[in-house]
């Protein structure tokens, strides 16, 4: 390799050399960039080889080093040697490094034989390297460049590299920094080069290059003999090659990370330096003059990478370094109090002028429109501000004072150059941003406090000073013609007008008081920039403006909302609306008609101004509400006179628009009290006069007068109805239905005499008058509100007669409101005087004519009340023709905003306010119109919800509409629903159905009637293609057509078009529905109907599935979901049924389910033939399909199970208790329910076939038959599709066998045994017998291990040891002790919790559930055999159990949840014969099984992570309500809940009813558990965690704690009780930590090894609350009560603490303006807080001091509760999140855990007799927190504080005066002391005046929160 390198090297010099003379300057430069190539290439020689031949021969020769002792003495010679070329010298040198590297296995050896070291050498050959890197001058080849050549820089790593190895110190040259600067600069003209890429060989030049400068200052940590302007000569390249570098967009690849590199090596010891060494005053010059703008545009360049997502490791450490540059070399403390000393006017100051000299140089940037330079200048003043705090610990008035200085010497610049005016929108763009970020930086500094202003207002008159400029300046910038814009300004345009709504949203942050009184202007600017949002939606940044404008505006309602005069805010903005148009106005925001008819409408069509509106009005206090009425009837009469003065279309459509939108916020959000009610009645009666004076024209005249009404409005002669004439309309028909609503409010809540006044006024006599008024009334009328359904057909007559209707949208449904608003009236009109009817006698003369005069009145009423019904109902038409079922809803979304109604939104909002008001208009509506509606609900819930992306809040479709309302029960207590709601569903199910049964019949499908089933079960006679599977086609002897009772020859289509693809999705929506209908709602005629369409739809699709021969397409699979979903609908039909026991309705049904056999066969039979569907070889939806047909296993078992359990109860037992003998003993035996179904009328009227028990042996028997060729296969290995055949048999058979074991009574043996005497019973017995060892054969066979085969002898040897006994299963388990259990094949088992044989695990499921109902069985019936495999069940159920508990890191199939339900089910049955066995010996079997259900739940408990509670927590949890929407658990979660909650029902079975001796294990196998001692391993509780079996183990004492009851094992658990509380304490102790409430946000394997920290120690806190609440029964040591109020301080001291170990500083967040509400969740989107989890742990706590403070009183726990009661008030406190990393709860979080807190205020005053002394303590944390001086000084916010309140009082009322003057005199005159002084006013006012009802109110609140604990 050397040679050939050298021979390369020798013909390139000579060719060089021939040609170097005639080179021009040009070709040599070419020739230097092209230095580094090609240097290895044995090929032609390179024309840019700067190598120079030596004429001499001497120098011509080839050197060479020898091997051997001399070589690197060698080496040193000739690299020091004068004669030799310095290139010949290099290739001696690379050759050497070369050598090395591939000879490093010899060094060692090699090393012990040279004269000179390797060391010596390395020493040497640095100093040499380094001269030659950093030599300026050409050497005497003429050409060569060594900081250019590849070769120069590997020999300088490969000394860097041996030094390190070695541990040789190397020196290095001081000037060593010009081989960089050379390096950065070449570096840059070669990427400039765009005809030869920076790849290759130019690539690897500047890699080594890189890493040895890398190299160079990990050694050195600096440059020797630095001073400033080697660094900036150094540097200044090197920012260079950066810019460049992101200006051809190669950041993202490996020469950007190399350049990124190189920038980082050569800035962090700069910073270092600039730490050390402060900059004097002319090198401060130098860095401002050279380096400042390079590094803010490095900065800017930095800062746009991270807002792409560039957000890596050496982004994130170049801009920490370039930050620290700036830092230390602007504001090093050395020299920073000249900045700190700007607005003085010191001497020394003015001489040194460092910050004269920046400022200077900022305001050339911009002048210079350095567009990213000018947009990073916040960083300085970011900069700056950190410097100040870093120095001053925080910040002084002093500090602020600087700083605002600083602000304004940036901003000076800035301001003057937006002040000129720029015209071009780039310029201003860029200075509207500059100008948005230094304000940011100013608001979140905190520079400026509106409470603090140590400048005496000077700052706020500059804040002032820009807010005009930039003002005026926006108003310049809506002149501009945004049309003649292209290309980029167009696209930028709409950015320069977000960055000036941007500004006017900061200023109301910082300084709301610069915008002064003219909120005109402000909402005319927000109206004037909605237009040019409106001008193209479509586009992002439009929509981006128009989001920011209204943002803006919700800003300003919230804003003065919080300062109590919203009420200027909202008639400021009628005033601009009223001013958009007026000729005089000398506004400049003057907008076009259509423009600023379509900002109005955006602006108060948006939900969220409307909402922001709502709540500032509902927040108004009570005393100005009567104030806001008087305002309202000054705005009123002014729009008014403004319509008659300037009347035209625009004015009426912004007044319909705009100003009715504004008045019916105000009215309809008000609140009205009693306290303000009469205030109100002087204001309601001058608004009255307004609007009757405005509506007199219309309402009057008879007929009514269109025209007149608008010549009146419009104060001239009206001639020609115009398209925009219906505003007026709606204006004024808005405010009377609004006025009206306020009015009955105010008349509801006023005193008497005031609401009857108010009555009259109104014209409402029936709204004030109670019954007895009118009766005890001589004269009276119900005249008053003028004939509303004659107006308003008038007015829509009208218009159609023009064809306008459609621009009318509002009007409709304007008018659709007034008539339900009329009905309301009508209603309560009609009540009151069939009332006064009913109460008159009839035989007085006076009474008759008053009766007459009310029939006659009431008639009147209805016919309004009819008319008005139809008028409305008239309407559903739209709904039809607009919202068809499977139509898009995402073009029918309405916002709820009536002014912008529209045609594709109409339908949408009539249909919300029909299904609103049900139960108003339904009384009046006809049977037509009312099934009308019905079967548009239905049929409009059926239709695809909207896309995900659309899905806002506050925007419905008629599909949600539709679907809430079927949801909600109230509903279906209309009697309208009762009597209609089926018949229609059944129709539009039948509807929805047909389509996919194409072709499968010649004749009409009616799914009304029942076939005959026995004909139908005829075609399943083939008992050989029964079983064997084979095609079920007609080919094969099978008549498909007997199924349907008809015939077809034409084939079954599968064509399958949109129709039916549709038709699908909506029959399955309709039967997923029938899961929704309240229980309640089913009776004696909704139920057949319902039950008679499933069925037959069952039968249907059952012959659509033949068809299918054994493969499943998607059609085929779509069926078979119907089926499924058809069973899912029976069963839950059946079950409401018995559950609500119907007598009526359950004989009525029954009559149609059990009217022979035949129907109980063919639910089995249909099962049994869809599992048989599908081939072996399939490979159609397997896995879909098998999910499905074992979820239809599991309904049919339960059909079967209510069934039989129904003939059972009705028939048999009813038989059974007439052969009784003693009349008392059957009496006593019977229960009271049996008792009224024997007097009442036997179903055996009805059933005329066949007995009922007759149909149930019949089954028996079929199921026998049915089984009998599989029970002869028993060696051959059981398929999948024959083991779902065995699991669908013994599916029905258990369901079967449940019915009759649920009606077993485990505790009286004698009924039990008189129960099986009669002859039905014995014939099911036999059946039962047989079947159980049919069910052991099969459990055998599937779990047996090969190597030893069942036997008989076997099975007869296990009969003989365990069958005779009184109790044969107890006897087995009295012996399971000494039982050699039968081997089981582990293999198999094992396999099954990986998720593989999912039928073989459902078949061991449902062999399990039959099982289990067999031991309930063989207490009465005498049969050992059904015991025999209690040993081979238990030992199956003990492995599956210990596989679930084992399982590490690692989630089981979803699927193992649900077969795993069948062992617990069976370990639950077994669990009931404990009570019956003996304790002794099965004291080792019993706590074996405790320890297995606490390592299941503890296993259930780690894999639910944070979801898991307890089962107390469960049923009694407040706080679900606030996350109801984000409760969507999936299947698998849900799965995991069911098998958690049936092992707590098993583990109840076990201890519920055990002897104190297995309670006694049990009690200490949790005792273990808790503290860690698991039952295979070792001690398992750490720092921070804790395993699954300390999590069971809390769930076990939970469970212990709330069943187990009698004074011996009370007493028993008592003795344990101290210990179990220790260990809970310790839990807690062990797991507190800040990262409790941090939610697990990935699916770790490393988060499934333990549970979830969180909820384990809130399960172990609501433990202790439980425990302490039995104060009676247990009680707590002093140590452990102050423990238990220690915790909630302990758990909550961290919650406020930042999420993230390092939080970013604020500056070097990547984006300010774009996106500031998303910078807090983008810096801690790693720590996610659980919401709903801290506050169910803070309720806990609150919980828990509420309940030892009501139980164990003491004054000793005073001080602990007093810190942990001010922790938990911390949490509540306000949070400034802008920046902050820190988590906080919103308003509705606060407010509910608030509630909580409260009660412990509350508390304390029920316990005044020990606690008054100590009250006013918690009283002055509270006035502390809310006066600012908590832990984040911002004090709590309004409605928070209003949730606290009344406890705050209460604690107020406990403190004795002596105690509140101390207060008064520690407190002080400051924040707290008027805190305290108010808060007492309020005490005064609100508490004490209500007196005993307040005190009731308090104690019945503080009983509640009792209850909830």
């Amino acid at each position: 390799m050397a040679d050939s390198s050298s021979s390369s090297s020798s013909s390139s010099s000579s060719s060089a050399k021939s040609k170097s003379k005639s080179k021009s300057s040009k070709k040599d430069m070419k020739r230097r960039l092209q230095s580094i190539e090609s240097l290895d290439t044995p090929t032609k020689p390179s024309k840019t080889q700067r190598i120079d031949d030596v004429s001499s021969s001497k120098r011509n020769e080839t050197i060479e080093v020898e091997e051997g002792p001399w070589r690197n003495l060698q080496l040193i010679l000739s690299i020091q040697s004068k004669e030799i070329d310095t290139i010949k010298q290099v290739e001696v040198a690379f050759d050497f490094v070369n050598s090395r590297g591939k000879e490093a296995g010899d060094d060692d050896i090699d090393e012990d034989n040279q004269i000179v070291k390797t060391s010596r050498l390395i020493v040497v050959l640095n100093d040499w390297i380094q001269k030659l890197l950093i030599s300026s001058d050409k050497n005497k080849s003429g050409d060569f460049v060594a900081s250019l050549d590849f070769r120069c820089w590997k020999i300088f790593k490969f000394c860097l590299d041996e030094s390190l190895k070695l541990d040789v110190a190397l020196g290095f040259l001081k000037d060593i920094s010009k081989a960089i600067a050379c390096v950065a600069r070449h570096a840059l003209i070669l990427l400039n080069d765009d005809q030869f890429p920076f790849t290759g060989e130019r690539f690897e030049w500047f890699r080594v290059a890189v890493e040895s400068v890398s190299l160079t200052f990990s050694s050195t940590g600096s440059m020797k003999g630095e001073y400033l302007g080697l660094w900036v000569s150094t540097i200044g390249p090197v920012l260079e090659l950066v810019h460049r570098i992101y200006e051809k967009d190669f950041a993202e690849n490996n020469l950007g990370a190399l350049v990124l590199q190189l920038s980082c090596l050569v800035l962090e010891p700069f910073g270092k330096y600039l730490k050390v060494h402060p900059n004097k005053k002319n090198d401060f010059s130098d860095f401002v003059d050279k380096l400042v703008e390079p590094l803010l545009h490095l900065l800017g360049v930095l800062n746009l990478l991270k807002c792409n997502g560039s957000n890596n490791d050496l982004v994130i450490k170049l801009t920490k370094s370039v930050e620290e540059v700036l830092s230390q070399g602007l504001f090093h403390p050395a020299h920073i109090d000249e900045f700190l000393a700007i607005n003085s006017n010191d001497s020394k100051t003015v001489i040194k002028s460092y910050h004269r000299h920046l400022f200077n140089q900022l305001q050339k940037t911009v002048a210079a429109k350095n567009i990213l330079v000018m947009t990073e200048m916040d960083q300085l003043f970011w900069l700056f501000a950190d410097c100040v705090k870093k120095q001053s610990l925080g910040l002084s008035n002093w500090d602020r004072k600087s700083l605002f200085g600083f602000f304004i010497k940036i901003m000076e610049p800035l301001l003057l150059d937006l002040e000129m005016g720029p015209n071009v929108v780039f310029d201003a763009h860029c200075l509207m941003k500059s100008i948005n970020k230094l304000l940011f930086s100013l608001m979140h500094v905190k520079v400026y406090l509106r409470t603090e202003d140590p400048s005496e207002g000077a700052f706020c008159n500059f804040l002032e000073k820009v807010y005009k400029i930039i003002v005026s300046f926006s108003r310049n910038v809506l002149q501009w013609d945004s049309s003649i814009l292209e290309g980029k300004e167009k696209e930028i345009f709409p950015l320069l007008a977000k960055e000036i709504i941007t500004s006017v949203s900061y200023f109301l942050d910082i300084e709301y008081q610069v915008i002064g009184n003219d909120f005109e202007s402000l909402w005319l600017m927000i109206i004037s920039y909605l237009s040019i949002g409106a001008s193209s939606i479509n586009k992002p940044e439009y929509i981006d403006l128009t989001s920011k404008v209204l943002n803006l505006g919700c800003q300003l309602v919230k804003l003065y909302s919080e300062l109590r005069q919203v009420k200027y805010i909202t008639f400021a903005l009628c005033k601009a609306i009223r001013g958009i148009i007026c000729s005089n106005a000398e506004s400049n925001y003057a907008l076009p008609y259509e423009a600023s008819s379509i900002s109005v409408g955006m602006l108060l069509s948006s939900s969220d101004i409307r909402l922001a509106f709502h709540y500032a009005i509902k927040a108004i206090p009570e005393g100005q509400a009567s104030e806001c009425i008087e305002q309202l009837v000054t705005d009123l009469s002014e729009t008014v006179e403004w319509l008659k003065i300037d009347s035209n279309g625009q004015n009426f459509e912004l007044l319909g628009k705009g100003l009715s939108e504004i008045y019916t916020l105000v009215l309809d959000s008000l609140t009205v009290t009693t306290g303000n009610s009469s205030l109100l009645s002087d204001s309601l009666k001058n608004l009255t006069t307004v609007v009757k004076t405005c509506m007199s024209s219309l309402v009057d005249q008879e007929p009514v007068d269109i025209n007149g009404f608008l010549t009146s409005v419009m104060g001239r002669k009206f001639e020609k109805l115009e398209k925009w004439c219906h505003w007026a309309f709606v204006f004024f028909f808005r405010v009377y239905i609004s006025y009206r609503s306020l009015c009955r409010q105010a008349i509801s809540v006023m005193p008497p005499r005031k609401s009857k006044e108010m009555s009259t006024v109104m014209g409402d006599f029936f709204a004030a008058y109670s019954g007895n008024d009118w009766i005890e009334k001589d004269k009276w009328s119900v005249d008053g509100y003028f004939s509303l359904l004659e107006t308003i057909l008038s007015i829509s007559n009208y218009f159609e007669e023009d064809s306008l209707t459609t621009d009318c949208c509002p009007l409709i449904y304007v008018f659709n409101s007034s008539a339900l608003q009329r009905l309301v009236d009508l209603n309560t009109q009609i009540k009151s005087l069939e009332y006064i009817l009913q109460n008159n006698d009839a035989s007085l003369s006076a009474d008759r004519k008053r009766n007459k005069k009310c029939e006659k009145n009431i008639r009147h009423l209805k016919k309004e009340a009819i008319g008005l019904t139809e008028f409305i109902l008239n309407y559903l038409s739209l709904v039809i023709d607009k919202q068809l079922p499977n139509s898009n809803p995402n073009d029918a979304i309405w916002n709820l905003g009536v002014s912008d109604l529209n045609d594709k939104s109409l339908p949408t909002a009539i249909w919300w306010i029909l299904c609103q008001n049900v139960d108003i208009w339904s009384v009046h509506a006809s049977k037509k119109n009312l099934k009308m509606f019905l079967s548009i609900l239905i049929r409009t819930s059926l239709s695809y919800p909207r896309n995900s992306e659309t899905n806002q809040l506050n925007k419905v479709t008629v599909y949600e509409i539709s679907s809430a309302l079927l949801r909600d029960t109230i509903l279906y207590e209309h009697n309208f629903v009762r009597r209609y709601f089926a018949s229609r569903f059944c129709h539009i199910l039948e509807k929805f159905a047909k389509p996919l049964f194409c072709g499968l019949s010649a004749e009409p499908l009616d799914f009304s009637l029942l076939p005959d089933w026995e004909g139908v079960l005829k075609s399943l006679e083939n008992k050989s293609m029964f079983v064997s599977g084979s095609n079920l086609t007609s080919d094969h002897g099978f008549p498909k057509q007997t199924l349907i009772s008809c015939s077809s020859e034409k084939p079954p289509t599968k064509i399958w078009d949109e129709g039916q693809s549709y038709s699908f999705t909506a029959c399955q929506n309709l039967l997923s529905f029938v899961l929704q209908m309240p229980k309640g709602y089913f009776n004696s005629k909704s139920v057949p109907l319902y039950v008679t369409y499933i069925l037959n739809f069952e039968r249907f699709l059952l012959v659509s599935l033949l068809d299918c021969q054994g493969v499943l397409s998607s059609h085929e699979y779509e069926l078979l979901r119907l089926f499924v979903s058809c069973r899912r609908s029976l069963k839950w039909i059946i079950t409401a049924l018995f559950q609500e026991k119907t007598q009526a309705c359950q004989t009525s049904t029954c009559h149609i389910l059990l009217q022979n056999s035949f129907l109980i066969q063919w639910l089995f039979k249909s099962v049994y033939m869809v599992v048989g569907l599908q081939k072996e070889d399939s490979e159609g939806y397997i896995h879909e399909s098998r999910d499905i047909i074992f979820s239809l296993m599991d309904q049919t078992l339960y059909v079967f199970l209510m069934l039989n359990k129904y003939q059972f109860t009705n028939e048999v037992h009813s038989e059974l208790i007439s052969e009784k003998t003693c009349e008392e003993q059957s009496i006593s035996d019977i229960p009271q329910e049996q008792k009224d179904s024997n007097q009442s009328d036997s179903p055996n009227d009805l059933l005329d076939n066949a007995k009922p028990w007759k149909s149930v042996v019949l089954l028996a028997e079929n199921l026998k038959e049915l089984t009998d060729n599989l029970s002869e296969a028993r060696g051959v290995d059981i398929s999948a599709k024959n083991l779902n055949k065995i699991s669908s048999i013994v599916s029905c058979f258990g369901g079967f066998l449940w019915s009759l074991a649920s009606e077993v009574n485990l505790g009286d043996r004698k009924e039990n045994v008189l129960m099986w005497k009669h002859e039905a019973f014995s014939e099911i017995k036999h059946s039962i017998t047989v079947l159980a060892d049919l069910i052991c054969f099969f459990l055998r066979i599937l779990v047996k291990n090969d190597e030893e085969p069942v036997t008989e002898t076997a099975e007869d040897e296990s009969r003989n040891r365990f069958g005779n006994s009184r109790s044969s299963v107890a006897s087995v388990l009295n012996k399971m002790d000494s039982y050699k259990h039968t081997p089981i094949n582990m293999n198999i088992l094992r396999s099954l919790m990986k998720g593989k044989h999912p039928e073989f695990a459902f078949s061991l499921k449902e062999l399990l559930i039959a099982y289990s109902a067999i031991l309930r069985l063989s207490f009465v019936i005498n049969n050992s055999s059904l015991s025999s495999l209690v040993p081979l069940t238990s030992s199956i159920s003990e492995v599956l159990l210990l596989e679930l508990v084992e399982l590490d890191n690692e989630m089981p199939p979803l699927f193992v949840f649900v077969w795993l339900d069948g062992v617990v089910k069976y370990l639950e049955e077994l669990g009931g014969y404990f009570s019956l066995a003996d304790s002794c010996l099965t004291r080792n079997l019993f706590e074996k099984l405790i320890g297995l259900h606490i390592g299941a739940l503890g296993k259930c408990i780690t894999l639910q992570g944070k979801r898991a509670t307890l089962l107390s927590h469960e049923t009694e949890s407040s706080t679900d309500k606030l996350f109801e929407s984000e409760k969507s658990h999936s299947h698998g979660l849900y799965y995991l809940d069911e098998l958690k909650s049936r092992l707590r029902m098993s583990f109840k079975v076990l201890v519920q009813k055990s002897s104190e001796l297995h309670l006694s294990c049990a009690v200490q196998a949790i005792e273990r558990a808790l503290v860690g001692l698991k039952f295979t391993t070792g001690y398992q509780i750490s720092i921070g965690k804790a395993s699954s079996t300390v999590a069971g183990g809390i769930d076990c004492l939970d469970l212990i704690l709330e069943y187990i009851s009698g004074s011996k094992r009370l007493l028993l658990l008592k003795t344990h009780i101290q210990s179990l509380i220790s260990c809970l304490l310790n839990i807690i102790a062990h797991l507190q930590s800040p990262s409790l409430f941090d939610e697990r946000t990935t699916c770790r394997e490393a988060d499934r090894i333990s549970p979830d920290s969180g909820s384990v120690v809130l399960m172990c806190v609501e433990v202790l609350n439980r425990i302490a609440g039995k104060h009676a029964l247990f009680r707590m040591d002093s140590c452990q009560l102050g423990l238990s109020l220690h915790i909630p301080g302990v758990l909550f001291q961290h919650f406020h603490k930042p999420r993230r170990s390092e939080a970013l500083h604020p500056y070097n967040s990547s984006s300010y303006l774009d996106n500031q509400d998303n910078t807090l969740a983008e810096s801690t989107k790693s720590y996610t807080v659980d919401r709903q989890f801290s506050m169910e742990l803070f309720a806990a706590c609150c919980r828990l001091l509420c309940t030892v403070l009501k139980h164990h009183k003491s004054e000793q726990c005073v001080p602990l509760l007093e810190g942990s009661v001010h922790i938990l008030l911390d949490c509540l406190e306000t949070v400034n999140n802008d920046l902050a990393v820190c988590f906080a709860w919103n308003t509705q979080e606060a407010v509910k855990c608030a509630s909580f807190l409260r009660r412990i205020y509350e508390e304390l005053w029920q316990q005044k007799d020990i606690f008054d002394k100590h009250c006013f303590k918690f009283l002055a944390s509270y006035v502390r927190v809310y006066s600012g001086y908590g832990s984040h000084k911002t004090g709590i916010a309004r409605e928070v504080d209003a949730a606290l309140r009344p406890g705050v009082y209460a604690l107020m009322d406990s403190c004795s005066p002596d105690n509140l003057q101390y207060l008064y005199t520690t407190l002080g005159a400051g924040p707290c002391g008027s805190t305290l002084e108010s808060l007492q006013q309020d005490y005064k006012q609100n508490f004490k005046y209500e007196g005993k009802d307040v005190t009731k109110r308090i104690a019945r609140d503080s009983i509640s929160g009792n209850n909830e604990t």
